[in-house]
């Protein structure tokens, strides 16, 4: 990937008036509560395309009950999805995300066909490989949005051996090409 500025693609621009347009945001982030930077970023994202004119939905964990949760969020439809807990400090941590992301598939291509949504926005490369899989078998658009690549936070770690750092980044980079547009932050 190439450093890129920040923006959004031209399918996501402000929506005409009166047309209606749709879009499923994927992350494995809970929106809220507000955690840490990547959730700050997801909130404001949604918040800012549902000002667009965007009818925006969220498949995601959630940490609040619903109702608390949509009076923060007023523009946006909260679809909760957590099978188990997620976060930095659960046990088998790799095995819990690699299983969620199976599991999220499946919850993707349910709602997709239930609510035929425009455009699917996934935030980073943890749940890449299903919405760009559904994306693909629905015929919808689908863009990649990279807040940070998980290889270079890891690539600091002494303990992780190098040629997993490389795959990883690899996978990172590659992954990108299974979507239409994708969205990066750059220095």
């Amino acid at each position: 990937i190439r450093p890129a500025t920040c923006s959004v693609g031209p399918d996501l621009a402000k929506v005409k008036p009166g047309e209606h347009r749709r879009l499923l945001f994927c992350t494995h982030e809970p929106l809220l509560p507000l955690s840490g930077g990547c959730t700050i970023g997801n909130l404001r994202l949604v918040q800012g395309l549902g000002a667009l004119g965007w009818s925006v939905t969220v498949l995601s964990p959630l940490n609040l009950p619903v109702a608390q949760a949509a009076a923060q969020v007023p523009n946006a439809e909260l679809c909760p999805f957590q099978p188990w807990r997620m976060g930095r400090n659960v046990p088998l941590r790799s095995l819990r995300y690699a299983a969620y992301a199976l599991a999220y598939g499946f919850r993707l291509f349910v709602e997709t066909g239930r609510r035929r949504p425009d455009a699917l926005l996934v935030r980073n490369a943890v749940l890449a490989v299903p919405v760009s899989l559904v994306a693909r078998l629905r015929g919808i658009p689908a863009m990649i949005s990279y807040t940070d690549l998980l290889s270079e936070l890891l690539g600091s770690d002494p303990n992780l051996p190098r040629p997993l750092v490389a795959l990883l980044r690899a996978f990172e980079c590659g992954i990108a090409r299974a979507f239409d547009a994708v969205s990066g932050i750059s220095q």
